[in-house]
């Protein structure tokens, strides 16, 4: 199983929505089982999958139970091939626990939990809270890739040197295998001239690698939060729908050896998609 965590320091970059619909779009097209990970205490993404309950564990526990069943926390979603772990809000008092217990390690609990079910699943995507806390670590831990999420606005680049230097610090003391994919663009207008030269400014960033693709600005991606469906369903002709299935294949060639292994797996019926 490899394991990508979605991130950014700032809220509103549609962190959520891409962790979604690249879940998604590994199952349905590209035959990938995926376990989908909601380490944010406002469970967007439990309540787009319609699993959000204050009932089943989730997240949480995986943090602070010391002998739970990974099993236990993983829900079956409506669409094959993609099972969730939710989270809600009791994510705060879990990590604030997490930061009192001093009689085991902190920020490993993820890892050691998702190592239960390794053998199950060929991608874990994590989609992370707009923040550096002890559940984001955990997920940096466990995680072998991140990709960072920015808008075009006077606040683009706000947090990604303090998060850079986390990733960097992860992989120096925690998790040697971390890699940094890089950067893409979400709500992008390519009409837009502030749009197009704010693109060319962060392919100028050193040490910031952008992903060729960008997610389009739509009308419809706010929509298919409300139906609770991922936008390939929504509306599978909208710019946004053609985006995230360019930056599923822009990742996946990111990854070649892991991306063959396992091709039997492709779902046909999928790729009609």
């Amino acid at each position: 199983m490899r394991t990508l965590s979605l991130i950014h320091l700032k809220g509103g970059v549609a962190k959520t929505l891409s962790s979604v619909n690249m879940a998604y779009i590994l199952a349905a097209i590209h035959g990938k089982r995926v376990l989908l990970v909601d380490n944010d205490k406002q469970g967007n993404t439990s309540k787009i999958l319609k699993r959000h309950s204050y009932e089943r564990p989730g997240v949480a526990e995986i943090l602070t139970e010391r002998s739970m069943d990974m099993k236990e926390m993983i829900q079956h979603t409506d669409y094959e091939g993609l099972d969730l772990v939710t989270a809600y809000m009791n994510l705060i008092s879990a990590s604030l626990a997490v930061m009192l217990d001093q009689q085991r390690p902190q920020q490993t609990r993820f890892r050691q939990a998702f190592g239960q079910v390794r053998e199950n699943y060929d991608i874990c995507i994590i989609d992370n809270a707009p923040d550096i806390n002890i559940s984001t670590i955990n997920a940096l831990v466990a995680s072998d890739d991140v990709l960072v999420l920015v808008t075009i606005d006077d606040f683009a680049i706000d947090g990604l040197a303090e998060l850079k230097e986390q990733i960097d610090h992860t992989r120096e003391d925690l998790n040697p295998a971390l890699r940094f994919c890089g950067c893409f663009i979400t709500q992008y207008d390519r009409q837009n001239e502030a749009d197009r030269q704010g693109r060319e400014y962060l392919k100028a960033l050193e040490g910031y690698p952008l992903l060729e693709t960008c997610i389009r600005r739509t009308v419809k991606m706010k929509p298919s939060t409300f139906a609770r469906e991922p936008i390939l369903l929504y509306s599978s002709r909208c710019g946004a729908s053609r985006d995230y299935k360019a930056l599923v294949e822009e990742y996946l060639g990111m990854c070649p050896t892991w991306t063959q292994q396992g091709e039997e797996n492709r779902n046909d019926k999928g790729k009609e998609i």
